[in-house]
């Protein structure tokens, strides 16, 4: 049942302010996921290449996330935010060559590198030094926003929660990457408030044995409570190259 609720979700969420304008500028990509394992190697973070790209792109300014981490819920209101790292390596004889590219969530490149070069003999040092060189002359003035792209972003602003109703509901507490949320009964269904601003993050209608719509301004997931209280969020990620399922977990306080 939880999966057929999931597949109305997705069919509710293609529908929903998917054509809206985005009202973005190059200082709004904020985020970068890198993989952590890249499609030319067999291991994972092999060489610690992975974490290096990580720590290259923080010191220009890039909040970086492993694509095995969970990402921020800004990210979630705003996925547009979010770049794509990939780093390809370059077939040449007797030397390293890599390039990346950032790319967007609509699958657009923003940004190419220039080609890193590396004569070094050991593999690790050599493929090290091709990538950092792929940063020389690297800023984040340098991507470039598409005109007119499709987004999912904040296109509406937050639902400010009347403070009578805060007053008078009971609240469950639940946190996420470091932020609370209420859990505020409204009739037979909930409301999901952010503490900070006391604003309405999202709404859950009640569905099936159990289950529940999970409405945010920017996607449509399904949602159910484990036995021990957390709220499990089930979503669909559009902005992959290839859709795919995730979770956010609301850990119960």
């Amino acid at each position: 049942m939880r999966t057929y609720l999931l597949i109305t979700c997705f069919i509710s969420l293609l529908t929903f302010s998917v054509n809206a304008q985005p009202k973005t500028t190059n200082h709004d990509y904020k985020y970068i996921e890198v993989p952590y394992k890249f499609s030319f190697f067999e291991e994972n973070n092999q060489f610690q290449l992975n974490i290096l790209a990580r720590v290259l792109l923080q010191e220009e300014g890039f909040e970086v996330y492993m694509d095995v981490e969970d990402l921020p819920l800004e990210v979630l209101k705003s996925p547009c935010q979010l770049l794509k790292f990939q780093l390809n390596e370059i077939d040449s004889f007797m030397r390293k060559r890599l390039q990346f590219n950032l790319i967007n969530c609509n699958g657009q490149v923003v940004y190419t590198s220039g080609v890193g070069e590396s004569r070094k003999k050991k593999f690790k040092d050599s493929y090290t030094e091709a990538l950092k060189n792929t940063f020389l002359g690297f800023s984040i003035l340098d991507l470039k926003q598409p005109n007119n792209q499709p987004s999912i972003s904040n296109s509406k602003p937050s639902k400010k929660i009347s403070k009578e109703l805060i007053k008078s509901s009971k609240k469950i507490n639940y946190k996420y990457r470091g932020e609370i949320f209420w859990l505020i009964e409204d009739a037979k269904n909930y409301k999901l408030v952010a503490s900070k601003d006391q604003s309405e993050y999202a709404t859950l209608d009640k569905a099936d044995r159990g289950t529940y719509i999970f409405t945010t301004n920017n996607f449509v997931g399904a949602a159910y409570f484990k036995p021990n209280g957390d709220l499990i969020v089930e979503y669909r990620d559009d902005n992959q190259t290839e859709p795919s399922t995730k979770s956010i977990v609301f850990k119960k306080l």
